[in-house]
């Protein structure tokens, strides 16, 4: 009877050990599931985080994109409206050119013609050619290679001088304006034509004035 009692206590021992382990483990197993779930919360909210800031950096590398796509047609459009400036003076020049031999051949035609003895030749009259150029000046070119401004265009901060290829001048040259002896700006060469060459101005100590020397 005594070893039946001992046996069965031994058997309640041991299922309330199994007990109290499985209990142990249970509330173990609770606890890690909470951490684990906190855990998981702190992710997902790091994961949002980051998906919203994924999505504002995508809508503002957009933003760049169409900024630098405005900036890129401004530029062309700039570029295109220079090149035609600057072609449109370049015709100015050739045409005041022209003019100018057309009367230095005029005269000299009228100084070595003469009229047959008792005869009157009529006088031949020339029509007024008037070339006005918008806000440009001719301005011959110097043949020491130094020229002179002969627009500016403040809006876009270049110039035009009368200085080209001719002249040995090429895009990218960097030049000086010089008013007497005294260098009062820094230029860059941005297009070349043959006679002409219009400039970025890079640095400006006095304003430019039309007739400024270059070189």
């Amino acid at each position: 009877m005594k070893q039946q009692l001992d046996y069965n206590q031994k058997v309640m021992d041991s299922i309330a050990q199994d007990l109290v382990r499985e209990k142990n483990d249970k509330s173990q197993i609770v606890d890690n599931l909470k951490s684990l779930r906190g855990e998981n919360a702190l992710l997902s909210r790091q994961l949002k985080n980051l998906n919203n800031r994924k999505f504002d950096l995508e809508k503002k590398l957009q933003q760049t994109q169409e900024e630098k796509d405005v900036l890129q047609r401004r530029m062309d459009e700039m570029e295109t409206m220079l090149s035609d400036k600057l072609n449109y003076v370049d015709k100015l020049r050739d045409q005041l050119s022209s003019v100018r031999q057309t009367k230095e051949n005029t005269a000299d035609l009228e100084g070595t013609e003469q009229p047959a003895s008792g005869q009157k030749e009529p006088a031949v009259q020339l029509p007024a050619i008037v070339v006005r150029p918008q806000s440009t000046t001719s301005i011959a070119p110097d043949s020491t290679g130094q020229g002179k401004v002969v627009a500016i265009n403040r809006e876009s901060n270049f110039l035009i001088i009368d200085l080209g290829n001719n002249a040995g001048v090429k895009q990218g040259d960097s030049l000086h304006v010089y008013r007497g002896n005294q260098s009062i700006a820094l230029l860059q060469v941005i297009q070349v034509r043959s006679n002409i060459s219009a400039c970025d101005i890079k640095k400006e100590n006095v304003p430019v004035k039309i007739g400024d020397l270059v070189r």
